[in-house]
């Protein structure tokens, strides 16, 4: 093995010493073509050695400017084995030829074509790639540990033994489980001063570190089943993290002895909310729910609602409630606090039929910005179904609406057949500032129901998007055929409604105040506060005129 590592030595002094390439009789028994034959057949038996393969962690993009993964490679007679970390199932293993060839130095090159090693390497329909290497320069070598550089990116990466019977899935599936133990964020720590915070991405396996002056910088990562890897452009001295079983922060496990780098949770509200969301939602039941968050003890929950009850503990947060015998929903808003700040959640309790089903109030801008209303029921039994009337011009239309258990809203969805308007069909379609649903029914448009004691119970229609921009309008599209080919059967808008709001009526009041024929016509006095302003944003298309 030494005479190996010389033959490398003397490769690696060739790369950078290249004009003295003369004197190597000087210098060597072997010329610097002998010396290169010989590294490059030990480099494969090298790796060949291994009965288990390597674990290899790999950069992508020019100069660490994407991410990492771990693949896991057994070299044999010629013949490579690769498994991904980031591939669906870690029992997909797939095969190639590779070969190591003399350059400068010797280059391991996966010479066939391998679904996983050349994933990343592959062109894209434009000529561009992912950022991927599948030659490699070899930079430095031991029994255990090999060090190479990306031929395309420049990237340095590294080959590391795996142990005699190395079980891949079980490795892979450890990389995973450490995945979903990491924090989004963590303080770093040396010697007990803080050094600044880095964010992790899992989607992109790059982290971003802000340094205690502010500046910021990223980099790629590699999860392994122990703890993460930053590559060599990550300025600091401590590289290699391990997660200690049963802790939360990771410790540095290649810096000099005595010196203490490690990577401690850094823990805001939003950390709470990805795990939980910023609403839990109940039945009328008495009952606890009871949600997994890690270190939910270092926050402390605070509530008016004299309902709810909160605690938690290391491993969990829990929400206990009181019967709700009020005969609408309630919504206590939680505020969750920390030294890192704070910010609020809501937990609801309600029931369909108990809570929501009863006489509703549809309440309007139109075109104009004058305040429109129709009246409807939503029952037990139209839940999947709720026909909302909209008067428009001498004519009645329909919408139908579902209610949505999951989110506690009623839900709009897009172009839908809404009646005949004259020798015309309307059909609704969904609008942002920039973007329409044109003739797709893909889209919904939401209204999570609230309550208050100024307003009762209501629903404001608020969420929903095309293209990530928010739906905020609902056209009423005049068209030539039903149902519409594309847009040109849209001959114009009957109606533009924004600020669309469902207000229930008080229990009586329905059966006191409207008549059946005045239904999806009467217009209703209604105090709501929290009806959205009207905005006069610009009109897209042109009103149908008769």
């Amino acid at each position: 093995m030494r005479k190996f590592l010389l033959y490398i030595m003397g490769v690696i002094s060739m790369l950078s010493f290249q004009s003295c390439l003369h004197d190597d009789k000087e210098l060597f028994d072997e010329s610097a073509a002998e010396r290169l034959e010989h590294a490059t057949e030990e480099t494969k038996q090298i790796l060949e050695s291994s009965t288990s393969g390597w674990a290899f962690q790999y950069y992508l993009g020019d100069e660490y400017t994407s991410g990492g993964c771990t693949y896991l490679v057994k070299f044999k007679d010629g013949k490579a084995d690769v498994a991904l970390d980031l591939a669906d199932d870690p029992t997909d293993i797939t095969h190639s030829s590779y070969d190591v060839v003399k350059d400068q130095g010797p280059v391991l090159t996966f010479n066939t074509y391998n679904e996983w090693m050349h994933y990343f390497a592959n062109p894209n329909s434009d000529g561009t790639t992912s950022g991927g290497d599948f030659e490699f320069s070899v930079m430095k070598i031991s029994n255990d540990t090999i060090d190479l550089k990306g031929r395309t990116t420049g990237n340095k990466m590294r080959l590391i033994r795996l142990p005699e019977n190395t079980d891949w899935k079980k490795y892979l599936e450890d990389i995973s489980g450490i995945e979903s133990e990491m924090f989004t964020s963590y303080q770093l720590t040396e010697d007990g001063n803080v050094e600044g915070i880095l964010t992790f991405d899992a989607d992109t396996r790059r982290v971003s570190f802000v340094d205690k002056d502010n500046n910021t910088s990223t980099y790629p990562y590699c999860v392994t089943p122990t703890g993460i890897v930053l590559p060599d452009s990550w300025k600091s001295d401590a590289h290699t993290f391990v997660l200690p079983d049963g802790k939360y922060s990771m410790v540095a496990s290649d810096v000099a002895a005595g010196k203490m780098v490690s990577l401690d949770p850094y823990l805001t509200p939003d950390y709470v909310f990805k795990k939980i969301g910023t609403s839990i939602k109940m039945n009328d039941a008495a009952q606890s729910v009871t949600e997994k968050v890690k270190m939910a003890n270092t926050f402390t929950y605070s509530t008016d609602a004299d309902w709810l009850t909160i605690t938690a503990d290391d491993a969990s947060v829990t929400f206990s409630a009181a019967a709700n015998n009020e005969g609408h929903p309630r919504v206590a808003t939680v505020k969750v606090k920390n030294e890192n700040g704070e910010d609020e959640m809501t937990v609801c309790q309600m029931e369909y039929a108990k809570d929501i089903s009863g006489t509703y109030v549809l309440q309007y801008y139109d075109a104009d910005g004058t305040v429109q209303q129709n009246v409807f029921d939503v029952t037990a039994d139209n839940a999947d179904a709720i026909d909302m009337p909209i008067k428009v011009g001498k004519y009645t239309l329909h919408a139908s609406l579902k209610w949505n258990a999951e989110t506690n809203s009623f839900d709009w969805n897009s172009f839908q057949y809404m009646g005949k308007y004259g020798s015309y069909y309307a059909y609704d379609i969904l609008y942002t500032d920039s973007y329409w649903s044109a003739v797709s029914d893909k889209y919904t448009y939401s209204a999570p129901v609230a309550y208050d004691d100024e307003n009762g119970t209501y629903a404001i229609f608020s969420e929903g998007s095309i293209q990530d921009e928010d739906i905020n309008m609902v056209y009423v599209m005049a068209c030539a055929a039903n149902p519409p080919a594309s847009t040109s059967d849209f001959k114009g808008y009957l109606e533009i409604m924004q600020g669309i709001a469902l207000v229930k009526l008080p229990d009586g009041a329905s059966a006191a105040s409207f008549t059946a024929k005045a239904r999806g016509s009467q217009q209703v006095k209604v105090h709501f506060t929290k009806m959205p302003a009207f905005h006069a944003s610009p009109v897209l298309g042109k009103k149908l005129i008769k």
